[in-house]
């Protein structure tokens, strides 16, 4: 499986904790996205490792929501 975020070529450019408003070209945007999403994947990676129980039930409640409602629809 490829992993997007580690495969880009924008993930070798370093761009600090920019953000896009602070970004002047869509290079650095993407950049800086990219930089982002990997912070946030590192965070929630953390999270399911330190209380894996929580992250389960969260994606079965999660999972039962979207069921019904999209039956509802």
């Amino acid at each position: 499986m490829t992993n997007r975020m580690t495969d880009s070529p924008l993930a070798s450019q370093a761009v600090g904790n920019k953000l896009f408003t602070e970004c002047d070209n869509p290079e650095e945007i993407a950049a800086a996205a990219l930089g982002q999403g990997k912070q946030l994947a590192k965070k929630l990676e953390q999270v399911v490792v330190a209380y894996p129980a929580v992250a389960l039930g969260a994606a079965v409640a999660t999972g039962l929501v979207l069921g019904w409602w999209v039956k509802r629809k």
